[in-house]
């Protein structure tokens, strides 16, 4: 053992640093999971904080002084855009400088000039019925586009006080008798994964420097002593030698 001391103490550091490692990457998955939930529940937020903000410190001031609030905005002088409009326009926009993500804003009522304002696939369909029940609760799923990991994320529309009696009275409204707090329908974003891939392999890639640093060191502790303690063990030997053969 004394003359292998180097060698052992190599074979425990290369073991305990594989099983770190394996532990390491066991939770990779996992803080992946957890960094793509929070990138697609920030985008989903900034666009859902703008649309409140927008309804309630310009449309509905806007409306007070006689102001037109449309979704043809563009078409009616002095007009702005409806709370609904303007967040699809945000998204839009925001897809644009987040890397592929984009933004849907959907229901089950949609209005007319909406052509496709109904969910277009088995997640939306899901998604609406999940949060109808549970609007609390954000649903979401992991996907493959175009062969790229996706998260799509999705969270309840709910209806606020100023947005229930425009709902209820306007000329082409497709369900009227909404109540504030009701689930006029969602906000779903579809964000890539490649920035969360990212961002944990690069926490893992330094971990794996600081571990293999850490080993590295410890088995040039563990050489320098195992060296001085042979040559110490020689020393003795020696001498012992000396003594005895006189």
């Amino acid at each position: 053992i004394r003359n292998h001391t180097v060698v052992i103490a190599g074979t425990l550091i290369t073991v305990g640093f594989a099983v770190a490692m394996w532990r390491q990457m066991t939770l990779c998955e996992s803080l992946i999971v957890d960094n793509a939930v929070l990138d697609a529940a920030r985008f989903n937020n900034a666009v859902a904080q703008f649309r409140t903000i927008y309804t309630s410190e310009v449309v509905t001031r806007a409306q007070a002084a006689g102001v037109t609030v449309s979704h043809d905005y563009r078409n009616i002088d002095g007009a702005i855009p409806l709370p609904a409009t303007l967040s699809i326009m945000l998204g839009n926009h925001l897809s644009s400088e987040e890397n592929g993500s984009q933004t849907r804003l959907y229901s089950d009522f949609p209005f007319r000039w909406r052509t496709d304002g109904g969910p277009q696939d088995n997640f939306e369909r899901e998604a609406l019925t999940s949060l109808r029940t549970n609007p609390e609760n954000a649903f979401y799923r992991f996907e493959s586009v175009d062969g790229e990991p996706v998260i799509r994320y999705a969270t309840a529309d709910l209806m606020r006080q100023s947005c229930v009696d425009c709902h209820n009275n306007h000329p082409d409204t497709p369900k009227s008798g909404w109540k504030v707090g009701d689930v006029r329908g969602v906000l779903a974003v579809t964000v890539p994964m490649k920035n969360a891939v990212a961002r944990t392999h690069a926490a893992v890639q330094s971990q794996f420097y600081a571990l293999a640093g850490c080993g590295g060191l410890v088995l040039c502790v563990f050489a320098l002593a195992a060296v001085m303690m042979k040559r110490h063990s020689d020393s003795v030997e020696a001498a012992n030698a000396t003594l005895s053969a006189k």
